[in-house]
């Protein structure tokens, strides 16, 4: 199949294509496709120009990159590890030819006999290596996707810095993703790098509300995904992210118990928390799949889920302690934010 101007291809010559809408996937280091998606971006934030430093507190640089439809876990041929976009091998070589400069240091790195970089094709089927020189050759293939994706966030990072400047910070929502799979994603190193702020999502698609332990299936959070997400990443994107901002989690849910609890006790400075009524099912064209409305704390009638009030009780505890508790010190061990909303970050990681 033919991959349109800008497009995506997988390893097996098929398009990355999207989860609700079948269409193909484009390109995060296409020119085209940064193009078109810098254009778009420069009129959303020339529209939210307005707003900037006062209801604008932050603005979003994509969504859980790589987004659906091109995780691992999503290909059909899986175990595959191939997870870049194979449309164009001039990047690829383009990539291969400066990381190691001389195609004789990639020889030597690879054990291979290449006589230039426009001879090395990109991978495309998976085969296990068995040396240390043929593992080289995949972590370079899975560097190379984590570069695509990098240029495509620098894209669209500039192209609201163009409009926005920097009145106005803009972060990233790293994937909520069980711990033996968080290899699929995109480095978190890049998305500090290209996006500054680095936000974690959390959250269990298809919770059970009667069960203490969110999530079913591969979502399901057991005790050691509740360090993971709880303490462990949370603190990940804190040492991330420039000094002074919010620990933030763009997503998580307040229908299971402790599942909004046990990220505050991890660290969590600004959560997002879901409030949207949910519908069952939900209407086309409200979302892409019935489950994510399973998360809402709010029936379709006006009334709450049971358990919602876990979340209450945390407010009211919160609530009580008033002035003490804003001034207390951080009990998580870092300096209490004082970035502002509308404010820049600063400059630098903490």
């Amino acid at each position: 199949m033919p991959t349109p101007t800008g497009g995506t291809r997988r390893h097996d010559g098929e398009p990355y294509r999207r989860s609700d809408s079948n269409d193909p996937r484009l390109s995060y280091d296409h020119p085209e496709a940064q193009a078109a998606a810098a254009g778009w971006l420069r009129s959303v934030a020339t529209a939210l120009e307005p707003f900037a430093g006062k209801n604008l507190w932050a603005v979003q640089i994509d969504n859980e990159t790589p987004g659906d439809g091109m995780w691992i876990h999503e290909d059909g041929l899986a175990p595959s590890p191939i997870r870049a976009d194979m449309a164009s091998p001039h990047r690829w070589q383009a990539f291969l030819s400066e990381r190691y400069g001389t195609v004789a240091a990639l020889n030597e790195a690879w054990e291979s006999d290449h006589p230039s970089f426009d001879e090395v094709a990109l991978p495309t089927k998976w085969e296990p290596p068995d040396t240390l020189a043929g593992m080289r050759r995949w972590l370079d293939l899975d560097r190379f996707a984590d570069s695509q994706m990098a240029s495509g966030l620098g894209a669209y990072a500039a192209a609201i810095t163009s409009v926005l400047e920097d009145r106005v910070p803009l972060f990233h929502d790293w994937l909520c993703m069980p711990w033996p799979l968080a290899g699929m994603l995109v480095e978190p190193g890049v998305l500090a790098d290209t996006c500054g702020w680095v936000g974690q999502n959390v959250y269990a698609e298809g919770v059970d509300p009667t069960d203490m332990i969110a999530g079913t299936n591969w979502y399901r959070m057991n005790d050691d995904e509740y360090v993971h997400h709880a303490w462990w990443r949370t603190r990940l994107c804190h040492t991330l992210s420039p000094a002074g901002m919010p620990n933030l989690v763009p997503e998580i849910s307040a229908r299971q118990a402790f599942y909004l609890q046990c990220s505050l006790i991890g660290g969590m400075d600004a959560p997002c928390i879901y409030m949207l009524h949910s519908s069952e099912p939900e209407p086309d064209g409200i979302g892409a799949f019935e489950r994510w409305a399973e998360e809402a704390p709010v029936l379709p009638d006006g009334n709450v889920f049971g358990w919602w009030w876990n979340l209450r009780t945390l407010f009211v505890c919160l609530e009580a302690g008033g002035a003490d508790l804003v001034a207390a010190p951080s009990m998580h061990g870092w300096p209490s934010p004082t970035t502002t909303p509308g404010s820049a970050p600063p400059g630098g990681r903490a």
